[in-house]
């Protein structure tokens, strides 16, 4: 059996957007080395899918610039949640002598830092009831949600969330930021947090996979 990743990227210039550029580089040196490689070569087994709509900066990356596929429609945030939606809606099929049926595709989205539209996302993920896994201690997004969810004070929160994105929000902009915090909370059952970044890994098989018979599964990131 083949199986294939796809990274979807909105390719900013923080920190874990240019370790992923850098990580998918390294795929491409190790498999391809400075062979050139079509995105649909069947030997690809791993894409990586910028959703920006804009040129990818790859200015902190290595010499070599990653083959970035990059779709003919479709881009940004809602793009990137009716894509998810979509993977969760479809079907496995399942064969063998006592195994027949046809189970959803499981899908898991890791919150890594992330910034203010990665909170609506996840606000808007929860809604459509698509499990959500935050990295606690990554910082900014992902930090500010899960102080919110420890009953963090009003006063602190909003100076948090300040330092986090560096920004002055205004009170308009700052409720709006609030209403998806409480949608989040509403929701906070999808939800798992790792007690140590090294055990991340363990994750998404506890939280989609639970009495899954299945050995492999769709796994898209989010904060990037």
């Amino acid at each position: 059996m083949v199986y294939e990743t796809w990274i979807l990227h909105r390719g900013t210039g923080d920190e874990v957007s240019n370790v992923v550029q850098n990580a998918y580089q390294n795929y491409e040196d190790l498999d391809f080395g400075f062979e050139s490689v079509d995105l649909t070569d069947s030997d690809r087994h791993i894409k990586l899918i910028s959703i920006a709509g804009i040129k990818t900066d790859t200015s902190s990356l290595s010499s070599k610039i990653p083959t970035i596929f990059r779709p003919i429609s479709g881009e940004g945030e809602g793009f990137l949640l009716d894509f998810e939606e979509f993977v969760s809606k479809q079907d496995v099929c399942m064969f063998g002598s006592e195994l027949n049926f046809n189970p959803p595709v499981p899908i898991v989205i890791i919150v890594c830092e992330g910034d203010i539209q990665t909170i609506a996302h996840i606000s808007k993920a929860l809604h459509r009831k698509l499990p959500v896994i935050i990295a606690k201690g990554s910082g900014k997004a992902a930090d500010l949600v899960l102080d919110f969810l420890d009953d963090c004070s009003a006063s602190v929160l909003r100076k948090k969330a300040s330092s986090a994105f560096g920004i002055e929000f205004d009170d308009a902009k700052y409720q709006k930021i609030v209403e998806h915090l409480e949608k989040i909370e509403n929701t906070r059952e999808l939800i798992n947090v790792p007690d140590h970044l090294t055990r991340l890994s363990n994750y998404p098989l506890t939280n989609a996979l639970d009495s899954w018979p299945y050995q492999g599964f769709w796994l898209l990131t989010r904060g990037l």
